[in-house]
């Protein structure tokens, strides 16, 4: 972990004070060895929608020039082999570099799922967005120590390659079935900061594999048509979350 400041440091005490230690029991089937956070590398992120790609592709475009390779930083020119450094075209134009060459979509990013209580406890505390779950001053802060108290939950932070900062985040929520006790693991419906459709839908695919499909299909009631799992009451609920999951068994 990296060095914390005296602030948070604070947080830190007091999300591990909040879960008394018990999250080391949670979901052990995903974190071999005791270890509290798993890191997935992404290659699909689509970075043609973002604003920096547009503008740059839009300029290229304008001066005669076709975006080739943009993580990389090449243009090409129609009929011309050739590769041209995009950060050379645009080098006159102060504003299309600073967005080109700060652009996350070139960071490569990866996902950072947690279950340790501080990066549940930050999960709109000292970031580049907020919300109502501000563990300082949100309005719904107690909410959030709930969460952390229940152990109920883990966390998803998109974080970038070049310098381990965190872009975005996705609660990961443990649907409930009350008849069997089953967890069906499923992201959030709102994720904040960059957290672009891609890295929630790699999300997904790797709850479904690691967890969902290994070890909770296996011990659902064949002779049911399907199993339906609930939103937990100890978590917040969104109106974009589903209020239920319904697993067709056959």
């Amino acid at each position: 972990m990296k060095t914390l400041t005296c602030e948070q440091k604070l947080v830190y005490k007091k999300a591990i004070k909040l879960s008394r230690g018990l999250y080391k029991h949670n979901f052990t089937e995903l974190f071999p060895d005791g270890k509290d956070r798993i890191e997935i590398r992404l290659d699909n992120v689509d970075y043609t929608v973002s604003n920096s790609y547009k503008l740059v592709n839009n300029y290229l475009n304008e001066n005669g020039y076709n975006v080739d390779d943009y993580i990389g930083g090449y243009a090409t020119k129609t009929g011309v082999k050739n590769k041209y450094k995009i950060g050379k075209i645009i080098k006159h134009n102060k504003y299309l570099t600073s967005n080109f060459r700060d652009c996350v979509y070139r960071q490569n990013i990866k996902l950072i799922i947690s279950r340790h209580p501080y990066d549940i406890a930050c999960s709109s505390w000292d970031q580049d967005w907020d919300s109502c779950l501000n563990i300082q001053n949100g309005h719904n802060k107690e909410c959030l120590h709930d969460m952390i108290i229940a152990n109920s939950c883990m966390i998803a932070y998109t974080v970038s390659e070049t310098n381990n900062t965190p872009l975005g985040r996705c609660f990961i929520i443990p649907y409930y079935n009350y008849d069997t006790g089953d967890l069906w693991l499923h992201p959030a419906s709102t994720p904040y900061g960059l957290f672009p459709k891609e890295c929630r839908s790699s999300l997904q695919d790797w709850l479904n594999i690691n967890y969902n499909e290994k070890y909770v299909v296996p011990n659902l009631d064949e002779s049911k048509q399907s199993i339906k799992f609930v939103f937990p009451n100890d978590l917040v609920y969104d109106n974009d979350d589903d209020a239920e999951i319904e697993y067709m068994v056959c």
